[in-house]
C-alpha cells in the first residue's frame, strides 16, 4: 500500500511517521511480506503488535496486509474468547472503534 493509504488508515492516535509506528511495522513485516502464513505465527504477530497499546482492525490491517474484516474473523474474535485479547470497548464488540490489546506478557 502507498504512503497515503497507510495515513489514511492510521487513525487512531499512532502517527505513522513516529518511531512506534515504525517498529510496529517491523515487526509485521514477516507476515505482511508473505501474505499466507500459519495461524500461530500470525496470532503471535498480533501478540507482540498490541502488547503495550490497544490497535484498531485498520491498524491491524495496514501492519499486516489483510483485510479488518478477515482478520476480525479470522484472528481476533477467536483470540478474545481465548483470553488473549482485552476490548478497549467492552460492552459494545462491534463499536465502530473497537481495539485490542494483549493480555499476555511477552517475552
Amino acid at each position: 500500500m502507498s504512503k497515503g493509504s497507510i495515513q489514511r488508515l492510521n487513525s487512531d492516535r499512532l502517527d505513522v511517521n513516529s518511531d512506534r509506528w515504525k517498529s510496529l511495522l517491523t515487526i509485521a513485516e514477516p507476515v505482511r511480506q508473505k501474505g499466507k502464513d500459519p495461524k500461530d505465527k500470525v496470532r503471535e504477530t498480533i501478540l507482540m503488535l498490541c502488547k503495550d497499546e490497544f490497535l484498531t482492525p485498520r491498524q491491524f490491517s495496514e501492519l499486516l496486509g489483510r483485510s479488518p474484516h478477515a482478520l476480525k474473523n479470522s484472528y481476533l474474535s477467536e483470540m478474545i474468547q481465548n483470553n488473549q485479547l482485552e476490548l478497549r470497548y467492552l460492552d459494545v464488540h462491534d463499536h465502530p472503534q473497537q481495539a485490542y490489546r494483549s493480555w499476555l506478557e511477552m517475552n
